[in-house]
Protein backbone atom coordinates (compact mmCIF):
# COMPACT_ATOMS: atom_id res chain seq x y z
CA UNK A 1 0.00 0.00 0.00
CA UNK A 2 2.76 2.35 1.09
CA UNK A 3 4.73 1.36 -2.65
CA UNK A 4 1.62 2.68 -5.02
CA UNK A 5 0.92 5.72 -2.96
CA UNK A 6 5.23 6.50 -3.05
CA UNK A 7 4.91 5.88 -7.21
CA UNK A 8 1.70 8.26 -7.22
CA UNK A 9 3.48 11.07 -5.55
CA UNK A 10 6.79 10.61 -7.68
CA UNK A 11 5.15 10.92 -11.18
CA UNK A 12 4.72 14.76 -11.02
CA UNK A 13 8.09 15.34 -10.15
CA UNK A 14 9.47 13.52 -13.27
CA UNK A 15 6.89 14.97 -15.90
CA UNK A 16 8.25 18.43 -14.52
CA UNK A 17 12.18 17.34 -14.91
CA UNK A 18 11.20 16.20 -18.68
CA UNK A 19 9.48 19.74 -19.69
CA UNK A 20 12.56 20.95 -18.35
CA UNK A 21 14.69 18.64 -20.16
CA UNK A 22 12.90 20.20 -23.46
CA UNK A 23 13.04 23.95 -22.90
CA UNK A 24 17.06 22.96 -22.15
CA UNK A 25 17.23 21.58 -25.69
CA UNK A 26 15.36 24.42 -27.04
CA UNK A 27 17.04 27.45 -25.55
CA UNK A 28 20.47 25.48 -26.68
CA UNK A 29 18.86 25.48 -30.42
CA UNK A 30 18.04 28.84 -30.51
CA UNK A 31 21.77 29.94 -29.11
CA UNK A 32 23.25 27.36 -31.52
CA UNK A 33 21.35 29.36 -34.75
CA UNK A 34 22.07 32.32 -33.51
CA UNK A 35 25.82 31.82 -33.26
CA UNK A 36 25.93 29.79 -36.39
CA UNK A 37 24.64 32.80 -38.16
CA UNK A 38 27.08 35.54 -36.58
CA UNK A 39 29.76 33.03 -37.80
CA UNK A 40 28.48 32.83 -41.39
CA UNK A 41 27.69 36.70 -41.84
CA UNK A 42 32.11 36.56 -40.85
CA UNK A 43 33.48 33.85 -42.71
CA UNK A 44 30.93 34.73 -46.16
CA UNK A 45 29.46 38.57 -45.85
CA UNK A 46 28.13 38.47 -49.24
CA UNK A 47 25.30 35.89 -50.39
CA UNK A 48 22.80 35.80 -53.37
CA UNK A 49 19.27 36.75 -54.20
CA UNK A 50 17.17 35.56 -56.44
CA UNK A 51 15.72 38.34 -58.39
CA UNK A 52 13.87 36.90 -61.38
CA UNK A 53 10.59 38.17 -60.39
CA UNK A 54 8.89 36.12 -63.61
CA UNK A 55 9.04 39.22 -65.89
CA UNK A 56 10.96 37.42 -68.72
CA UNK A 57 12.24 40.33 -69.84
CA UNK A 58 15.82 40.88 -71.23
CA UNK A 59 16.36 44.92 -71.39
CA UNK A 60 19.50 43.65 -73.81
CA UNK A 61 17.60 42.73 -77.07
CA UNK A 62 17.53 44.27 -80.39
CA UNK A 63 14.14 44.71 -80.24
CA UNK A 64 14.68 47.64 -76.83
CA UNK A 65 18.07 48.30 -77.40
CA UNK A 66 17.75 49.62 -81.28
CA UNK A 67 14.66 52.07 -80.73
CA UNK A 68 15.92 55.74 -81.80
CA UNK A 69 16.52 58.27 -79.10
CA UNK A 70 13.27 59.78 -79.45
CA UNK A 71 10.92 56.69 -79.56
CA UNK A 72 9.27 57.61 -76.06
CA UNK A 73 10.61 61.22 -75.48
CA UNK A 74 10.48 61.69 -72.02
CA UNK A 75 8.29 64.77 -70.57
CA UNK A 76 10.38 65.55 -67.91
CA UNK A 77 13.87 63.84 -67.51
CA UNK A 78 13.41 64.01 -63.51
CA UNK A 79 11.27 60.80 -64.31
CA UNK A 80 14.40 58.90 -65.04
CA UNK A 81 15.42 58.30 -61.74
CA UNK A 82 16.77 55.34 -60.91
CA UNK A 83 13.76 53.68 -58.71
CA UNK A 84 15.65 51.71 -55.36
CA UNK A 85 14.60 48.34 -56.74
CA UNK A 86 16.00 48.71 -60.36
CA UNK A 87 19.24 47.13 -59.48
CA UNK A 88 18.09 43.64 -57.97
CA UNK A 89 14.85 42.78 -59.12
CA UNK A 90 14.61 43.71 -62.89
CA UNK A 91 17.06 41.58 -64.79
CA UNK A 92 15.98 38.02 -64.54
CA UNK A 93 19.17 35.78 -62.61
CA UNK A 94 20.47 39.24 -61.02
CA UNK A 95 22.20 38.93 -57.97
CA UNK A 96 22.91 41.54 -55.10
CA UNK A 97 25.34 42.10 -52.41
CA UNK A 98 24.20 42.79 -48.76
CA UNK A 99 26.19 45.73 -46.77
CA UNK A 100 27.79 43.86 -43.86
CA UNK A 101 28.36 46.86 -41.22
CA UNK A 102 32.33 47.24 -40.95
CA UNK A 103 33.90 45.36 -37.47
CA UNK A 104 34.51 48.07 -35.00
CA UNK A 105 38.20 48.17 -33.73
CA UNK A 106 38.99 46.01 -30.78
CA UNK A 107 42.18 47.03 -28.30
CA UNK A 108 43.48 44.48 -25.61
CA UNK A 109 46.14 44.30 -23.40
CA UNK A 110 45.79 47.74 -22.36
CA UNK A 111 47.57 48.64 -19.29
CA UNK A 112 45.46 50.05 -16.00
CA UNK A 113 46.65 53.41 -15.16
CA UNK A 114 49.68 53.57 -12.64
CA UNK A 115 49.22 56.65 -11.33
CA UNK A 116 46.58 59.49 -11.45
CA UNK A 117 47.01 62.01 -14.71
CA UNK A 118 49.73 59.11 -16.45
CA UNK A 119 49.17 58.88 -20.36
CA UNK A 120 47.73 55.17 -21.66
CA UNK A 121 49.25 53.98 -24.42
CA UNK A 122 47.59 50.93 -26.25
CA UNK A 123 49.09 47.82 -27.09
CA UNK A 124 48.38 44.93 -29.55
CA UNK A 125 46.12 47.08 -31.50
CA UNK A 126 44.35 45.09 -34.31
CA UNK A 127 43.95 47.77 -37.13
CA UNK A 128 40.46 47.53 -38.90
CA UNK A 129 40.26 45.62 -41.82
CA UNK A 130 37.48 44.84 -44.64
CA UNK A 131 36.78 41.52 -45.39
CA UNK A 132 35.02 39.71 -48.80
CA UNK A 133 34.32 42.95 -50.41
CA UNK A 134 32.31 41.50 -53.23
CA UNK A 135 31.28 42.51 -56.44
CA UNK A 136 27.64 42.97 -57.70
CA UNK A 137 27.30 40.27 -60.44
CA UNK A 138 23.98 41.27 -61.46
CA UNK A 139 24.19 43.78 -65.01
CA UNK A 140 22.39 46.92 -64.15
CA UNK A 141 20.47 48.83 -67.42
CA UNK A 142 20.18 52.32 -66.39
CA UNK A 143 17.55 54.56 -68.56
CA UNK A 144 17.98 56.33 -70.75
CA UNK A 145 19.71 53.74 -72.60
CA UNK A 146 23.26 53.65 -73.39
CA UNK A 147 23.91 54.83 -77.11
CA UNK A 148 24.64 51.81 -79.31
CA UNK A 149 25.85 52.00 -82.95
CA UNK A 150 21.97 52.39 -83.95
CA UNK A 151 20.67 54.28 -81.09
CA UNK A 152 22.00 57.71 -80.42
CA UNK A 153 22.09 58.90 -76.43
CA UNK A 154 18.70 59.85 -74.44
CA UNK A 155 17.52 63.31 -74.42
CA UNK A 156 19.06 65.47 -71.78
CA UNK A 157 18.58 68.47 -70.28
CA UNK A 158 20.77 70.45 -72.97
CA UNK A 159 18.17 72.24 -75.22
CA UNK A 160 17.35 70.92 -78.55
CA UNK A 161 19.42 73.35 -81.00
CA UNK A 162 18.03 71.58 -84.26
CA UNK A 163 17.17 73.73 -86.90
CA UNK A 164 13.51 73.35 -87.53
CA UNK A 165 12.19 71.93 -90.77
CA UNK A 166 11.75 74.45 -93.52
CA UNK A 167 8.15 75.52 -94.00
CA UNK A 168 6.42 74.46 -97.08
CA UNK A 169 6.45 76.87 -99.95
CA UNK A 170 3.76 78.83 -101.33
CA UNK A 171 2.27 77.67 -104.56
CA UNK A 172 2.43 79.77 -107.89
CA UNK A 173 -1.17 81.46 -107.99
CA UNK A 174 -3.07 83.32 -111.07
CA UNK A 175 -6.17 82.74 -112.88
CA UNK A 176 -6.83 80.45 -115.82
CA UNK A 177 -10.31 81.51 -118.20
CA UNK A 178 -12.16 79.67 -120.73
CA UNK A 179 -15.08 80.99 -122.91
CA UNK A 180 -17.30 80.13 -125.62
CA UNK A 181 -18.93 81.37 -127.88
CA UNK A 182 -21.26 80.41 -130.93
CA UNK A 183 -22.17 83.96 -132.21
CA UNK A 184 -25.09 84.31 -130.78
CA UNK A 185 -27.35 81.30 -131.97
CA UNK A 186 -30.36 81.33 -129.85
CA UNK A 187 -31.49 78.39 -131.83
CA UNK A 188 -30.25 75.26 -133.66
CA UNK A 189 -31.65 73.42 -136.61
CA UNK A 190 -31.26 69.91 -138.00
CA UNK A 191 -28.32 69.01 -140.71
CA UNK A 192 -26.66 72.30 -140.27
CA UNK A 193 -23.42 73.83 -138.69
CA UNK A 194 -23.27 75.41 -135.63
CA UNK A 195 -19.48 76.93 -135.29
CA UNK A 196 -18.32 77.42 -131.54
CA UNK A 197 -15.40 79.41 -130.45
CA UNK A 198 -13.52 78.24 -127.20
CA UNK A 199 -10.48 80.24 -125.98
CA UNK A 200 -8.56 79.25 -122.88
CA UNK A 201 -6.29 82.39 -121.31
CA UNK A 202 -3.40 81.99 -118.87
CA UNK A 203 -3.97 85.42 -117.25
CA UNK A 204 -1.24 85.05 -114.17
CA UNK A 205 2.35 86.18 -114.14
CA UNK A 206 3.46 82.04 -114.35
CA UNK A 207 3.95 79.81 -116.70
CA UNK A 208 1.62 76.60 -116.41
CA UNK A 209 1.93 73.76 -117.97
CA UNK A 210 -0.17 70.70 -118.28
CA UNK A 211 -3.34 72.50 -118.42
CA UNK A 212 -6.34 70.41 -119.60
CA UNK A 213 -9.19 71.29 -121.59
CA UNK A 214 -11.96 69.33 -122.56
CA UNK A 215 -15.22 69.53 -124.69
CA UNK A 216 -17.37 66.63 -124.74
CA UNK A 217 -19.93 67.50 -127.67
CA UNK A 218 -24.27 66.65 -127.18
CA UNK A 219 -25.55 63.71 -128.72
CA UNK A 220 -27.60 66.17 -131.12
CA UNK A 221 -24.08 66.94 -133.08
CA UNK A 222 -22.96 63.70 -135.13
CA UNK A 223 -19.33 64.98 -136.47
CA UNK A 224 -17.23 67.83 -135.44
CA UNK A 225 -13.74 68.99 -136.87
CA UNK A 226 -11.77 71.73 -134.73
CA UNK A 227 -8.48 73.61 -135.15
CA UNK A 228 -6.36 75.25 -132.41
CA UNK A 229 -4.24 78.39 -133.21
CA UNK A 230 -1.79 79.62 -130.06
CA UNK A 231 -0.88 82.87 -128.67
CA UNK A 232 2.06 84.50 -127.22
CA UNK A 233 4.24 80.92 -127.33
CA UNK A 234 1.40 78.86 -125.92
CA UNK A 235 1.41 75.07 -126.68
CA UNK A 236 -2.01 72.98 -128.29
CA UNK A 237 -2.89 70.55 -130.67
CA UNK A 238 -3.25 71.87 -134.31
CA UNK A 239 -6.47 70.07 -134.96
CA UNK A 240 -9.09 67.30 -134.18
CA UNK A 241 -12.00 65.42 -135.50
CA UNK A 242 -13.70 64.03 -132.22
CA UNK A 243 -14.38 65.41 -129.05
CA UNK A 244 -11.78 67.91 -127.24
CA UNK A 245 -9.65 66.52 -124.52
CA UNK A 246 -6.38 68.50 -125.22
CA UNK A 247 -3.31 69.33 -122.66
CA UNK A 248 -1.89 73.35 -122.83
CA UNK A 249 1.52 74.27 -122.12
CA UNK A 250 0.73 78.35 -121.14
CA UNK A 251 3.29 80.82 -120.95
CA UNK A 252 2.38 84.33 -119.18
CA UNK A 253 -0.65 86.28 -120.97
CA UNK A 254 -0.74 83.24 -123.36
CA UNK A 255 -4.18 81.82 -124.80
CA UNK A 256 -5.37 79.41 -127.48
CA UNK A 257 -8.69 79.39 -129.75
CA UNK A 258 -10.41 76.34 -130.89
CA UNK A 259 -12.42 77.18 -134.32
CA UNK A 260 -15.10 74.34 -133.98
CA UNK A 261 -17.75 73.32 -136.64
CA UNK A 262 -20.37 71.24 -134.75
CA UNK A 263 -22.68 69.40 -137.44
CA UNK A 264 -26.23 68.92 -136.53
CA UNK A 265 -28.17 65.84 -136.67
CA UNK A 266 -31.04 65.43 -139.14
CA UNK A 267 -32.88 64.13 -135.81
CA UNK A 268 -31.66 65.86 -133.41
CA UNK A 269 -34.04 67.15 -130.83
CA UNK A 270 -34.21 69.32 -127.18
CA UNK A 271 -31.72 71.69 -126.02
CA UNK A 272 -28.63 71.76 -126.98
CA UNK A 273 -26.18 72.17 -124.38
CA UNK A 274 -22.14 72.58 -125.26
CA UNK A 275 -20.00 73.00 -122.01
CA UNK A 276 -16.24 72.66 -121.99
CA UNK A 277 -13.79 72.69 -119.03
CA UNK A 278 -10.06 73.45 -117.93
CA UNK A 279 -8.51 71.36 -115.57
CA UNK A 280 -5.61 73.03 -113.54
CA UNK A 281 -2.07 71.23 -113.24
CA UNK A 282 -1.33 70.68 -109.70
CA UNK A 283 1.63 72.73 -108.06
CA UNK A 284 -0.87 75.40 -109.12
CA UNK A 285 -3.84 77.38 -107.44
CA UNK A 286 -6.37 79.43 -109.41
CA UNK A 287 -7.68 82.52 -107.71
CA UNK A 288 -10.90 82.29 -109.48
CA UNK A 289 -11.93 78.82 -110.56
CA UNK A 290 -15.54 79.55 -111.47
CA UNK A 291 -14.29 80.78 -114.84
CA UNK A 292 -13.03 77.52 -115.71
CA UNK A 293 -15.87 76.09 -117.34
CA UNK A 294 -18.13 77.73 -120.39
CA UNK A 295 -21.37 76.45 -121.71
CA UNK A 296 -23.78 77.70 -124.38
CA UNK A 297 -27.52 76.47 -124.69
CA UNK A 298 -28.94 76.39 -128.05
CA UNK A 299 -33.27 76.18 -127.70
CA UNK A 300 -35.27 72.92 -128.98
CA UNK A 301 -35.57 72.71 -133.03
CA UNK A 302 -39.18 73.18 -132.95
CA UNK A 303 -38.54 77.19 -131.96
CA UNK A 304 -36.42 77.33 -134.57
CA UNK A 305 -36.91 78.25 -138.38
CA UNK A 306 -38.05 75.38 -140.89
CA UNK A 307 -35.98 74.87 -143.17
CA UNK A 308 -37.75 73.53 -146.84
CA UNK A 309 -41.30 74.30 -148.18
CA UNK A 310 -44.27 75.46 -145.57
CA UNK A 311 -45.16 73.11 -143.81
CA UNK A 312 -48.26 74.99 -142.41
CA UNK A 313 -46.74 75.73 -139.18
CA UNK A 314 -44.57 78.98 -137.98
CA UNK A 315 -42.74 80.14 -135.34
CA UNK A 316 -43.82 83.73 -133.68
CA UNK A 317 -41.43 86.13 -133.39
CA UNK A 318 -42.00 89.10 -130.67
CA UNK A 319 -41.54 92.88 -131.09
CA UNK A 320 -38.63 94.05 -130.53
CA UNK A 321 -37.22 90.20 -131.02
CA UNK A 322 -34.64 88.56 -133.26
CA UNK A 323 -33.53 85.06 -133.93
CA UNK A 324 -30.17 84.17 -135.18
CA UNK A 325 -29.31 80.21 -136.55
CA UNK A 326 -26.19 78.92 -138.93
CA UNK A 327 -27.49 77.37 -141.64
CA UNK A 328 -26.92 74.43 -144.12
CA UNK A 329 -26.64 75.02 -146.90
CA UNK A 330 -25.44 78.40 -146.61
CA UNK A 331 -26.56 81.44 -148.61
CA UNK A 332 -23.89 82.24 -151.83
CA UNK A 333 -23.11 85.16 -153.16
CA UNK A 334 -22.58 83.97 -156.75
CA UNK A 335 -23.40 86.95 -158.86
CA UNK A 336 -25.64 85.14 -161.17
CA UNK A 337 -28.16 87.53 -160.50
CA UNK A 338 -30.63 84.70 -159.82
CA UNK A 339 -32.83 84.68 -156.59
CA UNK A 340 -30.46 82.75 -153.31
CA UNK A 341 -33.22 82.64 -150.92
CA UNK A 342 -37.10 82.70 -150.01
CA UNK A 343 -38.27 84.02 -147.10
CA UNK A 344 -41.88 82.62 -145.99
CA UNK A 345 -44.53 83.87 -143.37
CA UNK A 346 -47.82 81.98 -142.33
CA UNK A 347 -51.12 82.29 -144.64
CA UNK A 348 -53.79 84.61 -142.94
CA UNK A 349 -57.33 83.50 -142.95
CA UNK A 350 -59.43 86.37 -145.31
CA UNK A 351 -60.54 89.31 -143.47
CA UNK A 352 -63.42 89.88 -142.52
CA UNK A 353 -64.81 92.91 -144.78
CA UNK A 354 -64.83 92.75 -148.21
CA UNK A 355 -64.09 93.15 -151.35
CA UNK A 356 -61.09 91.00 -149.97
CA UNK A 357 -62.19 87.24 -149.96
CA UNK A 358 -59.14 85.61 -150.71
CA UNK A 359 -56.40 84.21 -148.81
CA UNK A 360 -53.67 86.34 -148.46
CA UNK A 361 -50.43 86.22 -146.46
CA UNK A 362 -50.29 89.13 -143.69
CA UNK A 363 -46.66 90.64 -144.36
CA UNK A 364 -45.21 91.85 -140.77
CA UNK A 365 -42.78 94.40 -140.48
CA UNK A 366 -39.35 92.16 -140.61
CA UNK A 367 -35.69 92.83 -141.18
CA UNK A 368 -32.94 89.69 -142.66
CA UNK A 369 -29.70 90.09 -142.33
CA UNK A 370 -26.68 87.70 -143.13
CA UNK A 371 -23.16 87.11 -142.07
CA UNK A 372 -20.37 85.29 -143.28
CA UNK A 373 -18.61 84.83 -139.54
CA UNK A 374 -21.39 85.63 -137.30
CA UNK A 375 -19.78 89.01 -136.25
CA UNK A 376 -20.09 91.27 -140.03
CA UNK A 377 -23.74 91.28 -141.16
CA UNK A 378 -25.51 92.72 -143.83
CA UNK A 379 -28.87 93.56 -144.59
CA UNK A 380 -30.98 91.93 -147.71
CA UNK A 381 -34.51 92.18 -146.70
CA UNK A 382 -36.46 94.94 -144.62
CA UNK A 383 -40.24 94.54 -144.89
CA UNK A 384 -41.96 97.10 -143.73
CA UNK A 385 -39.85 100.08 -143.73
CA UNK A 386 -41.83 102.48 -146.04
CA UNK A 387 -38.56 101.47 -148.49
CA UNK A 388 -38.77 99.06 -151.82
CA UNK A 389 -36.90 96.26 -151.65
CA UNK A 390 -35.94 95.75 -155.22
CA UNK A 391 -34.05 92.72 -155.04
CA UNK A 392 -37.41 90.46 -154.42
CA UNK A 393 -40.26 89.08 -155.86
CA UNK A 394 -42.46 91.79 -154.85
CA UNK A 395 -42.61 95.27 -156.70
CA UNK A 396 -44.14 98.20 -155.26
CA UNK A 397 -46.69 99.51 -155.55
CA UNK A 398 -48.11 96.44 -155.61
CA UNK A 399 -51.52 97.18 -156.64
CA UNK A 400 -54.59 98.03 -154.94
CA UNK A 401 -54.25 95.18 -152.14
CA UNK A 402 -50.92 97.28 -150.87
CA UNK A 403 -50.44 100.90 -151.76
CA UNK A 404 -47.32 100.97 -149.93
CA UNK A 405 -44.93 98.60 -148.02
CA UNK A 406 -46.79 99.03 -144.54
CA UNK A 407 -46.62 96.26 -141.60
CA UNK A 408 -49.53 93.84 -141.73
CA UNK A 409 -49.67 94.56 -145.37
CA UNK A 410 -52.12 91.13 -146.92
CA UNK A 411 -50.15 89.87 -150.42
CA UNK A 412 -52.63 87.70 -152.71
CA UNK A 413 -50.69 84.11 -152.85
CA UNK A 414 -50.95 84.47 -156.24
CA UNK A 415 -48.27 87.44 -156.43
CA UNK A 416 -45.61 85.78 -153.98
CA UNK A 417 -43.34 82.70 -154.71
CA UNK A 418 -44.28 79.48 -154.45
CA UNK A 419 -47.49 81.39 -153.08
CA UNK A 420 -46.81 81.89 -149.55
CA UNK A 421 -42.83 83.27 -150.17
CA UNK A 422 -40.56 86.12 -150.66
CA UNK A 423 -37.76 85.48 -153.18
CA UNK A 424 -34.78 87.34 -151.94
CA UNK A 425 -31.30 87.90 -154.58
CA UNK A 426 -28.26 88.93 -152.31
CA UNK A 427 -25.96 89.82 -155.50
CA UNK A 428 -24.76 93.52 -154.93
CA UNK A 429 -26.69 93.89 -151.53
CA UNK A 430 -23.22 91.75 -150.28
CA UNK A 431 -19.61 90.28 -151.20
CA UNK A 432 -19.27 87.37 -153.23
CA UNK A 433 -19.20 84.25 -150.87
CA UNK A 434 -21.02 81.62 -148.34
CA UNK A 435 -23.23 83.12 -145.46
CA UNK A 436 -24.33 80.72 -142.94
CA UNK A 437 -25.42 82.57 -140.79
CA UNK A 438 -28.94 84.52 -140.67
CA UNK A 439 -30.73 86.64 -138.13
CA UNK A 440 -34.26 87.29 -138.78
CA UNK A 441 -35.65 90.85 -136.16
CA UNK A 442 -39.20 91.65 -135.75
CA UNK A 443 -38.80 95.66 -135.30
CA UNK A 444 -42.18 95.97 -133.47
CA UNK A 445 -43.01 99.55 -135.26
CA UNK A 446 -45.91 101.24 -133.50
CA UNK A 447 -48.04 99.05 -132.93
CA UNK A 448 -46.08 96.63 -131.20
CA UNK A 449 -46.89 93.71 -133.46
CA UNK A 450 -44.07 90.88 -134.19
CA UNK A 451 -43.92 88.71 -136.66
CA UNK A 452 -45.17 85.10 -137.79
CA UNK A 453 -42.20 83.31 -139.67
CA UNK A 454 -43.05 80.29 -141.25
CA UNK A 455 -39.60 78.61 -143.43
CA UNK A 456 -36.00 79.78 -144.79
CA UNK A 457 -35.68 77.94 -148.43
CA UNK A 458 -32.41 78.19 -149.90
CA UNK A 459 -32.09 78.36 -153.56
CA UNK A 460 -29.50 76.79 -155.97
Amino acid sequence: MSSSTNLEKSKPERERQDWGIVLFILLMGFLCVIVAAQWALRFSPTWTLNADMGSNLDLNREFLTSKPVVFFEPVDPAILTQPSWMGGFLTPGASYSTGTPLPAAIRTNTAPPTALGATLIPTNTIPVTYTSTAVPTNTLVWLPLPATATRKPGNTDVPNTAVPPPTDTPLPSGDLSITMSDGGVTNYSPNTVLPYTVTVTNNSPFTVNGVVVADPFSVQIDSVSWTCTPFLGATCTAAGVTNIYDILNMPPGSSVTYAIDAHISLSAMGPLLNTATITIPAGFTDTDPLNNMAADTNADPALALNIGLPDGTWNNLGSGGSLTMVISPAIVADGDGAYDFVYYERIAPPPAVPPVTDPRVDMDWVQIQISSDGSTWYTVFYWGNGSSDGNTNVALPAGPWCATETDNCGIPLTSLYNSTGVAINIDGLVPAGSYPWIRITAPGGDDGDGCDIDAIQILP
